[in-house]
Parts: C-alpha cells; sequence; structure tokens
C-alpha cells in the first residue's frame, strides 16, 4: 500500500503533466481575496476533478494536499476528502483556511456544504475576515439549496448574513448574491427584497436587480 506521501508525489506528477502556463496570468489577475499567492500549475477544474476522483475519498492524502502552498492541490484535496469524516471543528479549519475564492467556491460546492450540520459549524464563521466569511456562506447557501427552504428557515439563512451585510466588497457581494438567489428560487422573494432594502447604499445597489 502507497503511503500518503507517496499518493502526494503520485497526484502532483499527474497534476504537473497538465499544467498550462498559459492560463496562469488569466488565473492571477481574476483572484479576489485571498491569502498570500499560491504556486499555481494553471490546470483547469476539469481535469484537476479527474484526477482527484481516481483517489477519493482519502482523508489523509486530502489533509497534506490541502495543506500545500500550490494551487491545484489545494483543489484537488476538495474532491478526495471525505465529508463524513469532518466534524465541525475540522469544517471550521478548511474554511479558515481557503486561501482564494476559487478554493472557497469550490470546497463550499463540493465538500463542506455535504457535512453534517454545516449551517451550525459555518454560522460563527460569518463576520470572520472577507474570505473566511465568504466560504462560510456560500457552504451554508449550497447545503440549504438541496433541500426544501421553509419560510422560517430562510428568515434564519437572511439573518445568518446580517453580520456581513454592512461590507460592500465583491466577494460578499457575491455570496450574499448566491444567498439571495437560492432564497428566491425557493420562493422567498419577498423577505429578500427586504433584505436587500436594508442594505447599505452601495450593496443596495449593487443587489436591487434581485428585487425583479
Amino acid at each position: 500500500m502507497k503511503t500518503t506521501e507517496e499518493l502526494k508525489a503520485e497526484v502532483n506528477a499527474r497534476l504537473y503533466r497538465c499544467r498550462n502556463g498559459m492560463t496562469v496570468d488569466t488565473m492571477t489577475r481574476m483572484e479576489g481575496a485571498g491569502r498570500g499567492r499560491l504556486l499555481n500549475y494553471g490546470v483547469s477544474l476539469a481535469d484537476i476533478r479527474t484526477i482527484a476522483e481516481q483517489y477519493a475519498p482519502c482523508q489523509p492524502l486530502a489533509d497534506t494536499l490541502f495543506d500545500s502552498n500550490v494551487r491545484d492541490h489545494r483543489l484537488a484535496a476538495v474532491y478526495i476528502a471525505d465529508p463524513a469524516l469532518f466534524d465541525h471543528n475540522k469544517a471550521q479549519r478548511w474554511m479558515r483556511n481557503c486561501r482564494t475564492v476559487e478554493i472557497a467556491d469550490c470546497a463550499a460546492q463540493a465538500l463542506l456544504c455535504k457535512v453534517t450540520d454545516i449551517i451550525e459549524a459555518a454560522a460563527p464563521l460569518i463576520g470572520e475576515d472577507v474570505l473566511t466569511s465568504h466560504a462560510a456562506v456560500m457552504s451554508v447557501a449550497r447545503a440549504a439549496s438541496s433541500h426544501h427552504i421553509a419560510q422560517a428557515k430562510a428568515a434564519e439563512l437572511l439573518s445568518l448574513i446580517d453580520p456581513v451585510k454592512e461590507r460592500c466588497d465583491h466577494t460578499t457581494l457575491s455570496a450574499t448574491t448566491f444567498m439571495l438567489t437560492t432564497l428566491n428560487k425557493a420562493g422567498h422573494t419577498a423577505l429578500t427584497a427586504s433584505f436587500i432594502d436594508s442594505l447599505p447604499p452601495q450593496a443596495h445597489a449593487e443587489l436591487e436587480w434581485l428585487k425583479q
């Protein structure tokens, strides 16, 4: 049986063979909030998923890759990780260490939304730094979108994003937009419209189209 380090070297070699330097500059320019520049092979998400799915689930490998300073390793970790092995503390550690908006979005969609009681785990993180809040809101919204959302639950979800309603940065607004769109699709347009009306002027102007 291969060790975790051997598996990591194997994944790295496969990712490196798929590298695309021509896309790295574009990815770098598109980066939003982040915590320091990661090395970037420029591998497409489709290729990363194809490679990762051949190793999933393998939490020790995912943990090792997620600690890497390589963007492509961290994204592979998201698809290799086993959500059944995430308690609240582990989910919070990953949300706090996504490093980029791209990783936060992929982690929310493919992994964190599947963690048991992710709303309870994510709620305390909303209102922390911009990237952690983004990961938390996206995880909650993704989890909610997979179930029927009753009016009381919709009101609860909107109350969760109260701590960030004064922020008008692009990253926060993108997560807020996704949450409001999710609730609109569930039929809670009056609640989302009322929430938008309570936002500061700049955020209100950015999101007013969701009321139409």
